[in-house]
Parts: C-alpha cells; structure tokens; sequence
C-alpha cells in the first residue's frame, strides 16, 4: 500500500470535526466555500528523506490511520520544517487529544464527500513519486504504470455529473436522499433552541470580528456532526446541557484569537457573557459587582465590569461559569 486508504481518511475527516488538529488552531479543513485548505499528513515520513522517517515501519503502517493527522497547510509546513520541535510522539498526542475531545464516530455522507477530495488533492500531489499513476478522480484509485494498459483505463469522476467511459461521455445526476427529523417532546423546547441559536451567532459574530468569514454554516455542521442530530431543535431534551457546555467552550477558544486581534472586542465578548450567565443563575446585574469583590479579593469596589483588569476579568469568567 503506497497511499492512505479512503476508508482511513473518512475516519480521520470525521474525528476532526472540519478542523486542524494543530492546538488552538481554528483553521478549518474546508471553508465555507468548499476550498481545500487542509491536508492528509504523515506522523512519521511516507519516505526517507521525510521529516520523522522510521524505516522499520511497513509500507501499510506508514499509510495507516495510525500513522496519519489531518493539518492545515501551514501547519502541515511548519510540523515538517522543524521535526526536532514536533516530533512524532507529540503529533501522537495532539491526535488523540483532538479525537478524545471531538468523540465523533459517526461517518456522514458529508464526511465521505469531503474525505474523498482530501485524499484526490494528496494523490495529484504525490502523483509518480510511488511508481503509481492516478487514473481516477476525486475517488482516485492507483496502477501500477508497468502493468496498466491505455486502452484499458477508465476515467470516472464520482459525484460529478460527467462519467467518461470508452471514449464516450454519460451525463449522469446524483440523488441525495435526505431523512429530516420533526421537533417532538423528546426534544429541547424552543426557548432552549434559541439559547443553542444565540451562542453560535454570538461564535460567528467573534469569527467576522476577528477577520475570519462568516461560519454560521460552519458551526451548524459541526454541532449536528457532534451531537448527531439533522438541526438544533431536534437536540434531545437529556443532550441540551452537554451541548451549551461545548458551545461555551468553543466561545472561549475562539476569543483567545479575537484577543490577540481586538482586545476591545474581547472584554466586550466577556461582558456580555458574565452578565448573561448572572442573570442565567437567577442574580441581579448589580450583585455580580459585590460578588467580584469578595472572590477576586479586590482591594476597593467596583461598579462596573470594566473596571478589572483582563487577568481578573477572565477569572470572573471563569468563576462564574463554573456556578450551577
């Protein structure tokens, strides 16, 4: 085996969740536009002049899932240049933490498109250094150029409306059924719809702060990959919880980007989500002032959030959503 495998890369893509698994890196796989920007890389070298190269691995472990992360391409760049720094032991690690958090098993038919463009856009970079030609596209498939016959090679192009066969073009449609679960009473209500609603504008909204496009779409795609569910309002009633815990925690990753590009616009994220979760925990606005006294140990009151600093201020944060 001289390539990663389809059934490898779908797993890989789906674990991911769309995302570099790169630490703290929010760069997605895909853009919102279908543009590829991520990339299927070796933990340790596919060849011997290869970052992390091991030569006692097999031709079948080194392209084996075990053996693979999926990284954006300056990542992917930026782990291969310095292999003393990343080494494979710690791609490992940042591997598996990325899995164990994102926990997605489920493979979606969204998640094989994809997959299938990741790996065609790896096989048309290493076209020929395998002795293998890419015949097929995006589900590429590898010969052997000492044994492929030209009269005997067949082009499909899967999920495209275009099928070349014998010399002859087929026009072809794809017909994508879709199953789409209605809201019932095992469901969240739709003021808790609204809630899950509000916390991923208020993600895009730090998205297009920060310089980045809009990713409402991207953020749907995820939490219905994450939750396995086909829309928001049909997240189950015993779910509600755990995913306005990862919508939380997605917010407070995102503002360490928006901090390091506005840091106004980030105390202002902070505000509003201090206030809002106050206010969540049945609290008057004005008793959160008193509050911060006591637990952050101020030395004079305040009457107003802005008046901390930032390191107190993430404190609070975090004090305050660690409440039930």
């Amino acid at each position: 085996m001289n390539a990663p495998t389809e059934r490898d890369v779908k797993k890989l893509f789906a674990l991911s969740l769309n995302q570099c698994a790169f630490p703290d890196c929010l760069t997605p796989l895909f853009t919102l536009k279908d543009e590829i920007i991520g990339e299927i890389c070796h933990i340790k070298a596919r060849s011997k002049d290869g970052p992390r190269f091991d030569k006692t691995q097999t031709d079948a472990e080194r392209h084996g899932f075990d053996n693979l992360i999926l990284l954006c391409r300056n990542h992917h760049k930026i782990v291969d240049d310095k292999p003393t720094q990343y080494t494979a032991e710690w791609l490992r690690i940042i591997k598996f933490k990325q899995q164990e958090s994102n926990g997605v098993t489920e493979i979606t038919q969204e998640d094989t498109r994809l997959a299938r463009r990741l790996l065609d856009y790896y096989l048309q970079i290493h076209a020929g250094t395998d002795g293998n030609a890419i015949i097929s596209s995006p589900n590429a498939s590898q010969t052997n150029k000492k044994t492929t016959s030209r009269k005997s090679v067949k082009q499909t192009i899967i999920g495209d409306k275009n099928v070349v066969a014998g010399g002859d073009m087929i026009h072809t449609e794809k017909i994508v059924q879709k199953n789409v679960t209605q809201p019932g009473p095992q469901h969240i209500t739709e003021e808790q719809a609204y809630e899950i609603k509000r916390l991923i504008d208020e993600l895009s909204q730090i998205d297009v702060d920060s310089g980045r496009e809009d990713s409402h779409r991207y953020w749907y795609s995820w939490l219905y990959r994450k939750f396995k569910v086909t829309s928001y309002k049909t997240v189950p009633l015993e779910k509600f919880e755990s995913v306005m815990l990862w919508l939380r925690q997605q917010k407070a990753i995102n503002r360490k980007k928006l901090r390091r590009t506005d840091n106004g616009k980030w105390q202002d994220q902070l505000f509003g989500a201090i206030y809002g979760r106050w206010r969540q925990l049945g609290y008057q606005k004005g008793e959160i002032y008193d509050f911060a006294l006591q637990r952050l140990e101020l030395d004079a009151p305040i009457s107003s959030l802005k008046e901390l600093g930032e390191q107190n201020l993430k404190r609070l944060y975090d004090i305050v959503f660690r409440m039930k």
